[in-house]
């Protein structure tokens, strides 16, 4: 069998969560169907294989077109020889106007080849043609998976056929064993066999600037009331990453959709007692950094991705949120109160730690008891295949 996976676009994909989304999404299908061949178009294919490498996926990258219509070739010599397509865009459509969803889902769409959504999150969509729009699109797919809560309950309200709600597929994905995540934090400087994990992203370093507010400031002050707080270090985990072989520019890894390692080094400038405080600055697969917040007593992120890295591994985490796809996530999960909005207080972030402290061993126990059902549930995304075939 031999699958388009839709996930890539021109941008290269630098974010840990999207490549362990990308990985997890094809081994649920590989898992199914071990001989399943999956064809991408990169938008950079090393930066690509840099991250494939690490899986024993048997893929097909194809350095995209810059143009459209060279894009839009690609596409239909693609779709001429696939048995189907999985389109697998993650949150692409919250933002992105509808009129690109609609004409995604037009160009994928052939006659007698399965076309399928896999667990995303996206609208809401404005009224009128943009509205009319983006809901024709997704009338193109045969199943539309979606992985949170908001989302399936709007799709409720548009009366859309096929919608499923399933748990993100990277809850799936495997963490890298102890042996190398403690390499890597023993050469960061973690001589300490517990800690606390906290994700610091460049994207929401840029969107409190924004807003007038020193995110760097704030989180250097959160991150050492945390080691003050619960007596153990604190490790600042980047969940978006620019490898060396992607040759960027110093404004491009300073900026919103940059490197989380940039934001580190500007937290660690705030931190008057770097002590116990250590900053993550290598490169990792998302199976080495899945396995480094896994060993984490508990989490906090504000990348979505890193706390199902943690959820998914049943360590306790708490999530900043600065879309409605992070609460639906927890919303699904019935971990609502873990959820920290961007624009409230710090103080209230702490006041929510101090209660996901205290129940961390009820919520390891209530996720080591759900987990096995949830991953069933995402490894029978690959069923509809079968079923739609």
């Amino acid at each position: 069998m031999e699958i388009y996976f839709d996930a890539l676009s021109l941008k290269p994909t630098t974010s840990i969560g999207t490549q362990a989304y990308i990985i997890s999404g094809m081994q649920i299908i590989a898992r199914k169907y071990p001989s399943a061949e999956f064809v991408l178009l990169s938008g950079n294919v090393n930066v690509d294989e840099h991250y494939l490498k690490h899986t024993s996926l048997n893929y097909k990258l194809i350095p995209r077109d810059k143009s459209k219509i060279g894009t839009w070739n690609q596409v239909r010599s693609i779709l001429s020889s696939v048995d189907a397509v999985v389109s697998s865009w993650g949150d692409a459509y919250i933002s992105s106007p509808p009129h690109v969803l609609f004409r995604k889902a037009l160009m994928l769409k052939r006659k007698g080849l399965p076309l399928i959504l896999f667990t995303s999150s996206i609208g809401p969509f404005s009224g009128g043609l943009k509205k009319l729009l983006a809901v024709s699109g997704l009338k193109l797919f045969d199943v539309l998976t979606v992985r949170d809560s908001i989302t399936y309950d709007y799709f409720t309200k548009l009366k859309l056929k096929n919608v499923k709600l399933i748990h993100d597929s990277a809850f799936i994905l495997e963490p890298a064993d102890k042996i190398k995540t403690n390499t890597i934090l023993i050469n960061s400087g973690l001589h300490h066999n517990k800690y606390i994990g906290l994700n610091i992203s460049v994207l929401l370093y840029n969107m409190l600037k924004n807003k007038g507010r020193d995110y760097a400031e704030e989180m250097a002050d959160y991150a050492e009331w945390l080691k003050n707080e619960y007596n153990l270090p604190v490790v600042l985990v980047p969940h978006q990453i620019y490898p060396s072989c992607y040759n960027y520019t110093t404004e491009q890894y300073n900026s919103k959709g940059g490197d989380d390692r940039y934001a580190i080094e500007k937290v660690m400038e705030h931190v008057s007692n770097k002590s116990e405080i250590i900053g993550l600055n290598g490169e990792y697969s998302p199976m080495e950094l899945k396995g480094i917040i896994k060993g984490s007593d508990v989490f906090i992120g504000g990348r979505m991705h890193s706390v199902i890295a943690a959820l998914s591994t049943a360590t306790p985490a708490l999530i900043m949120q600065y879309s409605h796809k992070a609460g639906g996530m927890m919303k699904f999960l019935k971990m609502e109160e873990y959820v920290w909005n961007i624009n409230d207080s710090t103080e209230l972030l702490k006041q929510k730690t101090w209660e996901l402290w205290n129940k961390k061993e009820e919520i390891g126990v209530k996720l080591n008891a759900e987990l096995p059902d949830i991953r069933e549930d995402i490894y029978g995304l690959a069923d509809l295949l079968t079923d739609i075939k």
